[in-house]
């Protein structure tokens, strides 16, 4: 399933640069919904890039990476739970 998300991000996604990058460890580590849930510290190692980046990437209003490419649901700090993890999910 890993090589299926990650041909679709190479074959169909416009994304390019260090947004590209950011695409293909998510696509390569999501699961065969194509949902991935990695922490940003996790997704920093994978990618070399510091956290502020990431973010920078994947919450800015004028994001590289299209709404129709990847969804992302925010994780946090919920009453009564443990921290929850962002999940990522590649909706090519």
């Amino acid at each position: 399933m890993i090589h299926t998300y990650v041909n679709r991000v190479l074959e169909h996604s416009v994304t390019t640069g260090a947004a590209r990058l950011l695409m293909l460890v998510i696509a390569a580590r999501a699961d065969e919904n194509g949902i991935c849930q990695l922490s940003h510290r996790e997704l920093s190692r994978l990618t070399k890039m510091d956290v502020r980046s990431l973010r920078r990437l994947l919450f800015a209003e004028d994001s590289p990476i299209p709404a129709d490419e990847l969804e992302v649901f925010p994780g946090g700090n919920f009453p009564g739970q443990h921290r929850q993890t962002t999940k990522y999910k590649i909706t090519l």
